[in-house]
C-alpha cells in the first residue's frame, strides 16, 4: 500500500505553439477545428522542495469560432525532468479565454508514477511573430504524490 501526500504546487513557462490546419466543421464554414501542438519549458515549484525544470510538449483540439473565441479546448501534456521521469496531465479549458482552465494531472513514470492533482491554470498568448505563438503559462493547485 502506497502513502500519498496532498502538497501545494505552482507551475510557471512557456511554449512555441503551431496552430497546424485549420479545417472547417460548419456548413458556412464559419467555425473551424483547430489541432494546435508545441513544445516549451516550464518550472515546477513544489511545497518544501527544490524547484523541478522540465521541458514539456503538447497536443490539443479547438473549436475556433467565428467571433475568435474558442470552445471545446482540451488536450494532453507531457513534462520530462532531468532524470528522464515523465508527468503527464489532461488540460481542459471549454470556454478558453473566459475561463482558463485546468489541468489534471494523470500520472506518469519514475518519481512521478501515481501522481494525481490539478492546477489551475492561466494562459496568456503573445502576439503572434508569424504562423507560430508564444504562450505563457502559469497557475498554482494540488499535486498527489507517493511517498
Amino acid at each position: 500500500m502506497s502513502n500519498k501526500n496532498a502538497l501545494r504546487i505552482e507551475m510557471m513557462g512557456g511554449c512555441l505553439t503551431d496552430h497546424g490546419f485549420h479545417i472547417p466543421i460548419t456548413e458556412n464554414e464559419d467555425t473551424e477545428f483547430v489541432a494546435p501542438r508545441g513544445k516549451g519549458v516550464c518550472r515546477l515549484q513544489i511545497e518544501d522542495r527544490e524547484p523541478v525544470y522540465m521541458s514539456t510538449r503538447f497536443t490539443a483540439y479547438e473549436e475556433l469560432h467565428p467571433d475568435g473565441k474558442i470552445r471545446d479546448n482540451h488536450g494532453h501534456f507531457v513534462f520530462l525532468d532531468s532524470d528522464g521521469d515523465k508527468l503527464l496531465a489532461r488540460w481542459e479549458s471549454p470556454r478558453w479565454p473566459e475561463e482558463n482552465g485546468v489541468l489534471y494531472f494523470a500520472s506518469g513514470t519514475g518519481k512521478w508514477k501515481g501522481a494525481k492533482g490539478h492546477l489551475d491554470k492561466a494562459l496568456h498568448v503573445a502576439p503572434p511573430l508569424s504562423e507560430e505563438e508564444y504562450i505563457f503559462f502559469e497557475g498554482s493547485g494540488i499535486i498527489e504524490l507517493e511517498s
